[in-house]
């Protein structure tokens, strides 16, 4: 098992120095927040991933897209729907030079406007996760408790398992699970092979040390 942390949670102010702080703690790998460092800023931000990876000799094993919502709508036009999956596959292609495996991470917030969005987003991270399969990252989608649409972990796995692509699976946020009144240990039994990532971290009420992570381990 390998243990990371987000990028936005550590600390340093260039991901050069995020990576030699995490390297110095101990940490095997980072997940990277491309809202930050990545997107509309590519090809030069990468570049800086590549040479803080390079020398702390960490990888990339994760990263995370921003939340997701906005894609039914974003794929409403096929400009938009291209610029959509345009910014996903670069993504994936960058999350791709750290071997195969890599986890692309999709916080879900609420398609809002009914089933008809429902439905539109389901085939677009259908879609998403072909292309992410294509360039051998998984992809995952993560449940936030202050969202409207799946908030529960259990919710985002009946989605994951709707939607049914083997390259689609669930980011469970203890946390976020805890926060929606779910017990995480009991969650993460029920998962399976859908599980691709786990995040460990405390909630408002349960610092990260009141969690069950004896059980969880």
């Amino acid at each position: 098992m390998e243990i990371g942390v987000f990028s936005s949670c550590i600390e340093g102010e260039s991901i050069e120095e995020k990576f030699s702080e995490l390297a110095r703690i101990g940490y095997d790998f980072l997940e990277l927040s491309t809202k930050e460092e990545l997107i509309d800023a590519l090809p030069g931000s990468a570049d800086a991933v590549r040479a803080g990876s390079r020398a702390s000799g960490l990888p990339v094993r994760s990263a995370n897209l921003g939340t997701f919502p906005p894609f039914a709508e974003a794929c409403s036009s096929a400009e938009t729907r291209r610029q959509a999956f345009g910014r996903l596959d670069l993504v994936c292609d960058l999350l791709a030079e750290w071997g195969p495996g890599g986890v692309l991470l999709l916080p879900v917030w609420e398609p809002e406007g009914g089933m008809e969005v429902q439905d539109a987003y389901i085939t677009n991270v259908y879609e998403a996760a072909d292309r992410a399969a294509a360039r051998a990252v998984r992809l995952a989608l993560e449940h936030i408790g202050s969202s409207k649409f799946c908030p529960k972990a259990s919710e985002m796995l009946k989605l994951v398992r709707k939607i049914g692509h083997k390259n689609l699976g669930i980011y469970l946020d203890i946390g976020n699970a805890q926060s929606a009144g779910e017990d995480p240990v009991r969650v993460l039994e029920s998962v399976g092979e859908d599980l691709f990532q786990l995040h460990l971290k405390g909630t408002r009420e349960v610092p990260f040390e009141g969690m069950p992570l004896n059980d969880i381990a």
